[in-house]
């Protein structure tokens, strides 16, 4: 049946005038042009669908990135400053022990120092008295008044 319905197309468009058939198969080549165009169209909108999904979706992942490296600096700069504050509480701990310990060594060689005085002035005392009694030279016979001067 396809055959007559094709040979009874055919047998029609032989009898019709060559320009009439130009213009019709002209007509055809521009209705599939324009279908093919319209195709076009429709996956170029898809693809700028498509496209701007994904640039969307990458434009989301950015500012997702950028606000987790934000955060992360944020984290950052507040655990140096934790660190900071921790450190100069521990050095002015450490200046606060450093300060009394020197207290502590200073009064230490301050008590040794008059422990260390004292007894070289009671030695001091002692030797003068040794001395006043030592210092008196003896009495020679004659001047002791023996009877046996000469």
């Amino acid at each position: 049946m396809a055959q007559w319905w094709s040979s009874a197309y055919n047998d029609i468009v032989s009898q019709l005038p060559q320009s009439i058939v130009d213009h019709l198969k002209l007509r055809i080549q521009n209705t599939k042009i324009r279908d093919k165009k319209c195709e076009l169209n429709e996956e170029s909108d898809n693809l700028k669908g498509l496209f701007e999904k994904e640039l969307a979706s990458y434009n989301n992942k950015k500012q997702c990135m950028k606000d987790l490296i934000e955060e992360k600096e944020k984290e950052h700069k507040a655990e140096m400053k934790r660190l900071q504050i921790e450190c100069k509480n521990k050095t002015m701990s450490l200046e606060v022990q450093l300060e009394e310990t020197q207290k502590e060594l200073e009064n230490k060689i301050e008590f040794i120092r008059k422990q260390m005085i004292s007894p070289v002035r009671f030695a001091d005392a002692n030797s003068e008295n040794k001395n006043r009694q030592t210092a008196q030279p003896a009495l020679t016979p004659w001047q002791k008044g023996s009877g046996d001067e000469r």
